[in-house]
């Protein structure tokens, strides 16, 4: 019986020896013939191809393919609070609200001054019928909103997100609406 040591004790054991070690035994594992084999990887997408072709698809209306684009994103860069924000866009598209809701939600936790994802989470969670939620939302928006005045850059996009919650929340129970 031939004992092989594992790849990890021959990088160890030449690190303290001094000696150099070859690329392709650091990045691979000994098989069967004792020879270097690459790692196995899964698919290699570019981040940058794939949050561009998600936003062109989700401009086409496209929600299905831009709601992949991103999760390749999300699967490179996990708290892409961009790419966490238009995932939420395309399951709106898709009347997946609950995944909306969650997207925005981590979203503006990887970046809270974000105003629309924070009106859009607002809106979901009033489609999903949970109006405390929804409301809550609707005065972190309006205090930020009074703070920010006349004087700040995203007053334009604060009152703008102010007035759509609020007519969001004026209109009959959505509680009905589609909830994946």
């Amino acid at each position: 019986m031939i004992i092989r040591p594992a790849v990890g004790t021959l990088i160890l054991a030449a690190a303290l020896a001094g000696l150099p070690l070859s690329t392709s035994l650091a990045q691979g594992s000994m098989g069967m013939t004792g020879a270097a084999t690459p790692a196995a990887r899964g698919p290699a997408y570019d981040p940058n191809r794939e949050f561009h072709a998600g936003t062109d698809a989700l401009a086409a209306g496209k929600f299905r393919p831009a709601k992949t684009k991103f999760e390749h994103v999300l699967a490179m860069i996990p708290d892409h609070p961009a790419a966490l924000y238009l995932l939420a866009q395309a399951e709106a598209g898709l009347g997946d609200w609950r995944g909306a809701a969650r997207d925005d939600a981590a979203s503006l936790h990887a970046d809270p001054h974000q105003v629309f994802a924070a009106r859009d989470l607002a809106l979901a969670d009033e489609k999903l019928g949970r109006h405390d939620q929804a409301a809550a939302q609707l005065q972190k928006l309006q205090q930020r909103a009074q703070a920010c005045g006349d004087s700040c850059a995203e007053a334009g996009d604060l009152q703008g997100a102010v007035r759509d919650v609020e007519a969001a929340m004026s209109q009959p129970d959505q509680a009905s609406a589609k909830t994946h």
